[in-house]
């Protein structure tokens, strides 16, 4: 379906895996290891198995973006296993400036459309 998949690692993904969020199919919380897919409507993430199992779309569109768009810059030594795998490149500052427990932004990589509210009452 190519969906947009990122592996969870620790040192990488400390503060998603520590939010304790869960998969909305399954209700797993997600852990180390994990293959997960964000929604590019509405970021909620999901295990990519569950993602698949709905036929890959979710807000009435197909489009998945990875959760490196909210990942913490990486390590200052730039070492470890978790660095080689190209997923928690920083945003081009410097390392003095970079701080793995402030999370940076990407941008969204497709246009977000408003979505109509129906009130009941």
């Amino acid at each position: 379906m190519g969906c947009k998949v990122t592996v969870l690692r620790a040192r990488l993904h400390g503060e998603f895996l520590a939010a304790q969020r869960q998969d909305p199919v399954t209700r797993k919380v997600f852990k180390t290891g994990d293959r997960v897919t964000l929604c590019a409507a509405c970021l909620l993430p999901f295990l990519e198995d569950s993602w698949c199992g709905m036929g890959g779309t979710h807000c009435e569109q197909s489009a998945t973006v990875g959760l490196e768009a909210f990942e913490s810059a990486a390590p200052a030594d730039g070492g470890g296993a978790d660095s080689s795998d190209g997923v928690g490149v920083t945003d081009g500052r410097p390392d003095a400036e970079a701080s793995d427990s402030v999370l940076r932004l990407r941008p969204v990589p497709c246009k977000l459309r408003e979505v109509p509210v129906r009130l009941r009452g």
